[in-house]
């Protein structure tokens, strides 16, 4: 895998996840948020088995190994070679196939309608407004007319999160970069012409892992009640919001 052509913001973004990644050392399993997210794309798009995946800024790629396990053919793009070789690490050790591509979600290496889904997570927010339609463009473009789009990102509603997140800038312990909790993609579907289906605001423990020791047992004791969870969530708002977008047009 050799280097990318990506712009200069996207390599400040590819910087710090590179570092990240390298520091990382022997991952631990998949965190909550992870097996959130999980369920979320099941709920969404089941049956897995035969349906091509994409997943844009694959991290680990632990989720896509998920979807894998249950017969979806799984595609990993992201601009960082460590990040892709730890996803490969995983898929080896597990005995399951995945594709593995390094490039740019900005200049996505794939044909029209190639996907029947196309998601992401932990990628947009970190670009600014204009970037953010750019990358949701480019994901509409590779996907099948009858497809659906699935983003999961940092939730503006999820005042814990971000109280959690300020403290740790402030104190020099945030280790993301740039990170724009979104409010809704509603305004970016506008711009494209593309059906924003449904959004909504959920996983309300995930919010005190940003609270160190301090936020685990709280997280622990809401994670174990679920209808309490889903509460919360409700009510006050939860780390992620989930957007479900379709691509053909909302009029």
């Amino acid at each position: 895998m050799g280097e990318v052509n990506i712009s200069a913001d996207e390599k400040v973004v590819q910087q710090t996840f590179e570092e990240f990644w390298r520091s990382q050392g022997d991952l631990p399993q998949m965190e909550d948020v992870g097996y959130d997210i999980v369920e979320l794309i099941e709920e969404e798009c089941a049956p897995l088995y035969g349906l091509r995946f994409l997943e844009a800024g694959s991290g680990t790629g632990r989720i896509s190994l998920h979807l894998a396990k249950q017969g979806a053919d799984v595609v990993l793009l992201d601009t960082s070679a460590t990040a892709l070789a730890l996803s490969r690490s995983f898929f080896e050790k597990a005995g399951m196939h995945g594709s593995f591509v390094q490039a740019s979600a900005f200049a996505l290496p794939f044909a029209d309608s190639s996907f029947d889904v196309v998601w992401n997570t932990g990628l947009i927010e970190h670009f600014l407004f204009d970037d953010q339609v750019k990358i949701l463009s480019e994901m509409v473009r590779v996907l099948k007319s009858a497809g659906k789009l699935l983003t999961f990102n940092p939730s503006s509603a999820g005042w814990l999160y971000r109280l959690g997140k300020c403290i740790l800038e402030r104190t020099g312990r945030w280790h993301y970069g740039r990170e724009i909790p979104i409010a809704t993609l509603a305004p970016h579907c506008r711009m494209l012409s593309i059906r924003l289906v449904k959004e909504w605001s959920t996983a309300f423990d995930i919010q005190f892992y940003y609270f160190g020791k301090y936020g685990l047992p709280i997280q622990r004791f809401i994670r174990r009640r679920d209808r309490l969870r889903r509460f919360l969530s409700r009510r006050f708002g939860g780390y992620l919001l989930v957007s479900i977008i379709e691509k053909r047009g909302a009029g």
